[in-house]
């Protein structure tokens, strides 16, 4: 099982009220928080962590959350044993560790005008005057803005910003306060890497169709087919980590298995790190050196993690790698996870509307688009117990081995069931299956439908990013319109009908062009790309040679999920 993060929490308050409060609002305590629903949890973080060294607080995230966990047990001992004052101090103690008093979201519930009148000079909250630190691009769309206690403002910046200090107004303000805003990330802490930042690879594509909105003569939008040279990014947002030290941070996660994908932060670093192992393939092809886009050359065998450019955001208002270490080690910055790939990917998953609506559908399209769900409706209502059990948790897979399923039961009545099978038989339970049957009718008929496919991490052909980065020609190991799949490419084995390869389509939300479905062809029996691949047993690894990704509303590959199943027609 993973490290559970100890949930921290702060206050997030409405803009409207403390506007009507002229700015000043105090003695709201806590438990009126709780009531009015003005108080979140949040993950740890960057912000938090540098908050409590500010405070004298050195202690490390683990040893944080084993105090807590002590902390926790000894109260609900204390409460089974009646010594209820006891277990009330032990309460307190733990709120006043996990309850963050220096940090306050606020959230613009009203006028956007209410925000202005507090930007610039922040606010009183409970004794303390409050002024803004950032905005991330999740925030921003939910109308939210962070802010910190004054007297903690200029340390915390100043560290964060990691010597950018005196250049922070070259910053585009909406980018500056994106980056700034990484250290907000929830993440799970992992060990320092050893890093080596490489310039960007950029593919030109000439003669690309594309779908092209211009305006008429009466100005009226229109869209035009052209054909237009389009420049890629071919790995924005991506790196590479190395197996070895894949290990080591699942060791640090506390996971039972190795990730194959995960989404690094740090200050000004934020990007997905591919398992690759790019020492192998520099052995095997003589090179001992990789250079960074300072210039400087690194051993490859001292080197953990291959970052991009486009991984850390202010590279280029450094002189080096190390000038920036500087300035991170000096401030205690360290490294987290905030995403890694599932051990085990979905079989099935749940469509929506966007991914629906924009297709050109036949009646006999829609029938076998549906047919899944109406079997899977059928056989619960028939009284089938396995699939009435797989029902209840979702329909993930066929096993049917209950007593596996108890560690993923939510509620008491699943429980029940999972140790003993009869209770399907009650009625209590047979009415609550009901209801939630009628209510996934419903959905379904606005497009909430089960298909074969599930959720997965984009990546970039990491082969032709090691190329690159070794100093060779990027030439990767898909061709134009291919993806490498160990999903689908084992599934694809299993079924002799399909021997030959099939097509699969490539979905991002948001989805509302027909043109944004990707129907592209699995490889199948690809040595070379079964050896390089190897550490890659989940995620959808997009060649370099096309616009595929760039389909996927211009996606980069920072975390961005795909949904995937098989096609329902050809296009």
């Amino acid at each position: 099982m993973p490290v559970v993060q100890n949930l921290y929490q702060i206050f997030k308050i409405p803009a409207s009220v403390l506007v009507a409060k002229n700015c000043i609002w105090d003695n709201y305590s806590r438990a009126q928080g709780y009531k009015d629903g003005n108080i979140v949890s949040i993950g740890d973080n960057i912000v938090f962590q540098q908050l409590r060294y500010i405070h004298g607080d050195m202690r490390e995230h683990h040893e944080i959350f084993n105090y807590i966990q002590r902390l926790r047990n000894s109260m609900r001992r204390y409460k089974k044993e009646g010594k209820k004052e006891e277990a009330k101090i032990l309460g307190y103690r733990i709120n006043q560790v996990m309850f963050v008093e220096d940090i306050v979201n606020v959230f613009v519930d009203g006028k956007k005008s209410d925000f202005h009148k507090f930007r610039t000079k922040g606010f009183e909250f409970n004794g303390h005057r409050y002024v803004y630190l950032c905005s991330g691009a999740g925030q921003i769309r939910r109308n939210t803005a962070t802010f910190v206690r004054e007297e903690y403002h200029d340390r915390l910046v100043k560290t964060i910003n990691c010597g950018l200090d005196e250049k922070t107004s070259e910053f585009v303000l909406a980018k500056y306060s994106a980056y700034f805003a990484l250290a907000f990330s929830s993440i799970l802490w992992v060990r320092t890497p050893r890093c080596c930042v490489i310039r960007d690879f950029k593919r030109n594509l000439p003669k690309q169709p594309v779908d092209f909105i211009c305006k008429d003569a009466a100005g009226k939008s229109i869209i035009e087919k052209r054909e237009m040279d389009v420049e890629l990014n071919c790995f924005d947002g991506q790196g590479l980590i190395d197996p070895e030290f894949a290990q080591l941070w699942s060791e640090d996660m506390d996971l039972n298995y190795t990730p194959c994908s995960f989404v690094a932060r740090s200050c000004f670093v934020k990007g997905n790190l591919a398992t690759f192992d790019f020492k192998a393939y520099a052995r095997e092809h003589g090179i001992k050196t990789v250079r960074d886009r300072w210039g400087k050359e690194y051993d490859v065998e001292d080197i953990d993690v291959i970052l991009s450019e486009s991984q850390f955001k202010t590279a280029k208002y450094y002189s080096s790698w190390e000038e920036y270490l500087g300035y991170a080690n000096a401030g205690s910055i360290h490294w987290g996870v905030a995403r890694y790939n599932r051990e085990v990917d979905d079989e099935w998953v749940l469509a929506n509307y966007q991914y629906i609506q924009s297709l050109t559908l036949s009646k006999d399209d829609i029938k076998g688009l549906i047919a899944p769900t109406i079997d899977w409706i059928r056989k619960i209502c028939s009284g089938d117990e396995l699939y009435t059990l797989l029902y209840c948790f979702g329909p993930k897979s066929g096993s049917s081995d209950y007593r596996q399923m108890l560690g993923t039961a939510q509620t008491t009545m699943m429980k029940a069931i999972v140790k003993n099978v009869d209770f399907l038989k009650d009625s209590y339970v047979q009415g609550k299956i009901y209801k939630n049957i009628a209510e996934t009718i419903n959905k379904a008929k606005i497009g909430k439908i089960w298909v074969h496919g599930n959720y997965q991490f984009m990546v970039s052909d990491p082969l032709a990013q090691c190329q690159w980065a070794l100093g060779l020609d990027p030439v990767g190991g898909l061709k134009a319109n291919e993806i490498y799949s160990k999903f689908w490419s084992d599934r694809l084995r299993e079924d002799p009908a399909r021997d030959t390869g099939c097509l699969v389509d490539a979905c991002r939300s948001p989805l509302i062009d027909q043109h944004e479905h990707n129907p592209m062809s699995v490889i199948m029996n690809n040595e070379e790309a079964d050896k390089w691949y190897r550490f890659l047993p989940s995620g959808i690894i997009y060649n370099c040679y096309d616009t595929s990704c760039a389909r996927h509303s211009d996606s980069d590959l920072t975390s961005r999920s795909s949904i995937w199943r098989h096609m329902v027609k050809s296009w």
